[in-house]
């Protein structure tokens, strides 16, 4: 038996759940609102986590929409130790209700042991990544296979608003692979994937290629090297422009960089250093960067702690020569940010990201109403501007609710230019990933 049918069937076998548990969907439709919601109401929803979450971190929801205007929401929850579920709802009505969360996949949680740090080690996420293109819509995430010896980048799709979907399959072509913090991108009939890599001892910045006609090619970005600066735990971000060229941003050894396969290669020969970054004390780089692109301009976010407090960064270039300016998204703030994700949609840029107080606001020597303004110790935030400058109206935040601490937000604009943000709460003991859409200033 050849190592590639060896590597197929150890795939197949780790897959069968997940293959079972699809063929289920179809018999559950997503809900429909009895009326349209009004455009103006406020609209949120939140999904309960199980209580096997608490003490540990939450990894981001994902939320994308298809030309059609279905809304789909994937997130990961602890259900019990040592396994995680990944979930999936979706709604088609822009918001107003959503089916109920759908079984995905399951996966035994597998560990790693960080270079550089003698005993340390780090639980993998599922990572669950969403693209969207025309109707179609594709889902990434990293699933526990061989016994959970390792990992693999595994991805499905649909064509019927999540209603069936393709059967699951391997995108990285080596067990060794180990992926991790992988990113998803979608144009047309092709479908890009990004992720680290630790095949034949070195860690690197993978990229593959899924072509229907073509299968899955894959190539080497970049070559990470060894470092004590090295971070291991920084997620890559992955972008078509309108031509279909493949950008892919990545964070290594306390830089930002920008790599660039051109007329549609898989060959990245262009890699930009963008920015040196000064990590945060408090607070790991694996929030950054992110991709937002249009017909004219690219901009990356990235998080930088250079003046003392850590600051979500975006820069920007026009395709035509490639010269970056680069800003802080909210720089009038005494507060922490980090985890921005960018989006682009119909000539406007969004970006949202969270913000945590300096500890010393939490101290009130006033009255209740004092207390309750900085009882949320972690918001989410939001701000939007012109694509073509990738400057940016003053921010404001994405939800009030007192006593909750929010993070790892994710956002989706449909193409009437409404803005969908989903993100992790904590309230006491209770945790949910929560959607709202906003209501326009």
């Amino acid at each position: 038996m050849t190592r590639r049918l060896r590597f197929i069937v150890a795939i197949g076998f780790g897959l069968i759940a997940v293959v079972a548990g699809i063929g289920l969907w179809s018999a559950v439709p997503g809900r429909r609102a009895s009326k349209p919601p009004n455009s103006e109401a406020i609209i949120k929803h939140a999904f309960e986590l199980a209580p096997a979450n608490q003490d540990h971190e939450l990894e981001s929801p994902e939320i994308a929409i298809d030309t059609k205007g279905c809304i789909y929401l994937v997130w990961t929850s602890r259900e019990k130790e040592g396994q995680k579920t990944l979930f999936i709802a979706n709604s088609i009505d822009n918001g107003g209700t959503f089916s109920e969360p759908r079984v995905v996949s399951r996966s035994a949680i597998h560990v790693i042991e960080l270079q550089g740090d003698q005993g340390a080690t780090q639980e993998m996420g599922m990572t669950p990544r969403l693209a969207t293109s025309g109707d179609n819509v594709s889902v990434a995430w990293a699933q526990s296979v061989a016994e959970n010896s390792t990992v693999c980048l595994v991805s499905i799709e649909s064509n019927d608003g999540a209603q069936s979907f393709s059967t699951p399959s391997s995108v990285n072509q080596s067990l060794e692979a180990c992926p991790s913090f992988a990113s998803l991108a979608a144009w047309n009939d092709r479908r890009a994937y990004c992720w680290l890599d630790v095949r034949d001892q070195q860690r690197q910045v993978m990229a593959a290629h899924r072509h229907r006609e073509n299968g899955v090619q894959e190539h080497s970005v970049f070559t990470l090297q060894a470092a004590a600066q090295t971070c291991q735990c920084c997620p890559t971000a992955l972008a078509f422009d309108s031509q279909g060229q493949l950008f892919v941003a990545f964070r290594h050894d306390n830089h930002i960089l920008l790599a660039h396969a051109k007329d549609h290669s898989s060959e990245f020969p262009s890699i930009i250093t963008l920015a040196e970054v000064a990590p945060a004390a408090a607070r790991c780089g694996h929030d950054c960067p992110s991709l937002a692109i249009d017909k004219e301009t690219v901009h990356v976010s990235w998080t930088d702690a250079k003046t003392g407090i850590p600051l979500v960064y975006c820069a920007t270039a026009r395709l035509a020569d490639m010269v970056f300016q680069t800003q802080a998204i909210h720089a009038d703030t005494k507060n922490s940010q980090g985890n921005c994700k960018l989006q682009s949609a119909n000539g406007t840029l969004h970006a949202v990201w969270e913000e945590e107080p300096p500890a010393e606001q939490f101290i009130s020597i006033g009255s209740q109403e004092d207390t309750d303004a900085f009882r949320q110790s972690r918001v989410i935030m939001y701000a939007s501007g012109p694509m073509r400058t990738g400057v940016f109206e003053p921010a404001r935040r994405v939800d009030d609710t007192l006593g909750a601490i929010q993070s790892r937000p994710a956002l989706a604009v449909n193409q009437n230019g409404e803005v969908l943000i989903a993100w992790n709460q904590s309230e006491g003991l209770e945790q949910s990933v929560v959607v709202k859409r906003l209501i326009a200033e």
